[in-house]
């Protein structure tokens, strides 16, 4: 009997440190949209049509890019260069918070050949 108490004052404290938190299901961001993106040696901005759609904005996007990839990247509004901005290589996920931030965002290639990324966006 004790142990059975005992495990339901756990399970009772979870859910209060959790509720406490504030944690609500409205809170919780879901994938709405997705792109593929060529990045060339040429600065490109995300696709606004695909993360700002009338239905809402995106809060969130996620972008990694194919094997081989070297990318630059700016968040701030302007464009990135071959040798200036943050370097994204292959296996490395991004992630831009807000849409000031994925508005800004620009990719270019760092390297001589095109480079294929993908992009998932989350409201």
């Amino acid at each position: 009997m004790k142990k059975l108490l005992l495990v339901i004052g756990i399970i009772c404290f979870a859910s209060y440190a959790y509720a406490d938190k504030g944690l609500e299901s409205s809170d919780v961001l879901v994938p709405f949209a997705y792109e593929n993106l060529t990045i060339t040696s040429t600065a490109q901005s995300l696709t606004s049509g695909t993360y700002n759609p009338a239905s809402g904005k995106a809060k969130r996007a996620i972008m990694t890019c194919d094997f081989g990839s070297v990318v630059r990247y700016r968040n701030d509004g302007t464009a990135p260069t071959a040798t200036s901005g943050h370097l994204l290589a292959t296996g490395i996920i991004v992630v831009w918070a807000g849409d000031t931030a994925i508005g800004n965002a620009s990719i270019i290639i760092s390297r001589a050949t095109n480079c294929p990324c993908q992009v998932t966006y989350e409201r």
